[in-house]
């Protein structure tokens, strides 16, 4: 049914002159498989809708148990950085990496002059 009603908006159709094109992403609970009440089906299927539109936009995700955990998961390591953050307890360094003196075959570019700057990185640390 998701797939039919996907085509269906698919369609182009005319608007002031114009052309227009609906797409859809689509995230799929089913009762009472993934849910006996509203709020865990529209939360399971928000879930679905959130991994749809990681894959593609367009495409149709259902609903796994597993996706809860990913999901606990992703929220935990967000408070955790929220809180580090907020707290001073990160750190960011840069660091610059300088060609050596006579730069390997593969390293050849217009960075490979001796002591020219050939890559950056940056490294978040923990402070405590």
């Amino acid at each position: 049914m998701a797939e039919q009603l996907a085509q269906a908006l698919a369609k182009e159709f005319p608007i002031d002159d114009k052309t227009v094109r609906i797409g859809v992403t689509t995230g799929i609970s089913v009762f009472p498989h993934n849910g006996t009440d509203a709020a865990s089906l529209l939360a399971n299927a928000g879930a679905a809708l959130f991994r749809a539109k990681v894959k593609s936009r367009g495409s149709i995700g259902v609903y796994e148990p597993e996706m809860d955990q990913q999901i606990r998961d992703r929220r935990v390591l967000h408070q955790d950085l929220s809180l580090a953050i907020k707290n001073g307890e990160l750190s960011l360094h840069y660091q610059p990496q300088a060609a050596s003196a006579r730069p390997s075959p593969a390293a050849q570019s217009s960075a490979s002059r001796p002591g020219a700057v050939a890559a950056s990185g940056t490294r978040l640390r923990s402070t405590s």
